[in-house]
């Protein structure tokens, strides 16, 4: 299939590129960081175009509160794979993206990340349902939905005695009972979180890399 030298990238609605997100979100087939801020309102979609029609596209986003200059997501269909690094470059100088943010798992973000990016750092493990776990329920234990005014931890005094992975092994029981895929991430240097995800049968399976993009 031929490739035009004349890209267009064109902001657009989140609900214009639904079809490409479910798209990218079957090729990925696994947790997808952040994935409620295109809903949420923190990010803008860009449709990514040629002579040859719609390429793929691109969301740029950031934290409520701060500057909208993330790359999140950059998905290019497999027939143009063979250009994405232009279309990339044209999507940051676009919409004035200032750094790139992409899971290990994410084959394609990772590779303009690393053509693209300077000041690479990576601190933050993602973790994947690998094995089912059977903790017993501890003494006294109610297992209930959160309220509006609860947050989810381990209070101190009740901390290493297995209310965390149980906790986290139930949670992951109740995800799969609804259909849904468990996963999980935390800060790298977080070692009792790693332990309690890890102990409920939870593996990394990946990390989130973070450059700034330059020019």
């Amino acid at each position: 299939m031929s490739f035009h030298n004349r890209v267009t990238v064109t902001p657009v609605d989140v609900d214009a590129i639904l079809d490409l997100r479910d798209e990218y979100r079957r090729e990925m087939a696994c947790q997808i960081v952040h994935d409620s801020w295109h809903r949420r309102g923190f990010t803008q979609s860009y449709l990514l175009q040629s002579d040859d029609g719609v390429l793929g596209y691109g969301s740029v986003g950031g934290p409520p509160g701060e500057a909208r200059n993330i790359v999140k997501e950059c998905f290019v269909r497999h027939p143009f794979r063979g250009v994405a690094l232009p279309l990339f470059r044209a999507l940051v100088e676009t919409s004035g993206a200032a750094v790139v943010e992409a899971q290990t798992n994410d084959r394609l973000l990772l590779l303009m990340l690393y053509d693209c990016a300077k000041e690479i750092t990576t601190d933050t493990i993602l973790f994947g349902d690998d094995t089912t776990t059977c903790h017993p329920v501890p003494p006294g234990v109610n297992l209930r939905r959160v309220g509006e005014d609860d947050h989810m931890e381990v209070a101190g005094p009740h901390r290493r005695q297995g209310f965390g992975s149980y906790l986290v092994q139930e949670l992951k029981r109740i995800c799969r009972e609804e259909g849904r895929t468990p996963a999980a991430r935390c800060h790298q240097d977080n070692a009792a979180s790693r332990r309690t995800l890890q102990r409920a049968g939870m593996f990394p399976c990946g990390r989130i890399v973070r450059g700034r993009l330059t020019r």
